[in-house]
């Protein structure tokens, strides 16, 4: 239906070797050809030496982009009556040479890119890729009580709006009021007066005291 019937119907019109009755995957191939996702050139080959890490791309995303690219020239030669002799190799080859995660690369470093396989390096990718996975997981449970200990540490009690401030100022010691002549004499005075009535009761009889 719409532009893809139409690029069908004209492909299999003007191109009359094409006998989509006895092999239909043709038609296929057709969509494949000019809706896919992995663009092609009239060079297969030289498109997927050309298939280089993107920016910000993981080395499972790049893995898996370089597979798809060698699937789509090894089908367009196919249809050219060529081949890849050995796909995976290729892939192996470029995704060793390119890798776009340093860690990753310095383990393809302990022997030489020939003698790589593509299931030796998809073990070590699958390896590396649950690492990561791991990594993250202790990563995401040691985050909440972290940040817990820093919002206890920081955090304070709210007060009512009616409710006094804590006073936290030291309360001032007064000063000493300066004696002057005049209190002096009043203390002294106070003191004489307090000491005639005790000896007046001293010198009085105990039993007129008495009641």
């Amino acid at each position: 239906m719409g532009k893809a019937g139409d690029v069908v119907r004209i492909k299999l019109r003007n191109n009359t070797s094409i006998d989509h009755a006895a092999n239909p995957h043709v038609i296929f191939d057709i969509l494949k050809q000019h809706f896919s996702d992995l663009t092609h050139s009239s060079m297969p080959l030289a498109d997927f030496y050309n298939t280089l890490p993107m920016p910000g791309e993981d080395a499972m995303e790049y893995w898996i982009r370089l597979n798809k690219t060698v699937d789509v020239a090894d089908e367009y030669l196919k249809r050219q009556g060529r081949s890849i002799d050995d796909p995976g190799h290729e892939v192996s080859m470029m995704f060793i040479k390119y890798c776009p995660d340093q860690s990753l690369a310095g383990v393809f470093k302990f022997k030489s890119a020939e003698r790589w396989s593509a299931c030796e390096i998809q073990e070590r990718l699958d390896e590396h890729m649950q690492g990561q996975k791991g990594q993250a997981a202790t990563v995401r449970s040691l985050k909440p009580s972290t940040v817990e200990h820093k919002v206890h540490s920081q955090c304070h009690v709210p007060m009512a709006d009616n409710t006094p401030a804590p006073n936290t100022t030291v309360p001032s010691v007064p000063s000493p009021v300066p004696m002057t002549n005049a209190v002096v004499d009043n203390v002294c005075m106070r003191s004489l007066k307090r000491g005639q009535v005790f000896k007046v009761l001293i010198a009085w009889p105990l039993e007129e005291r008495l009641p």
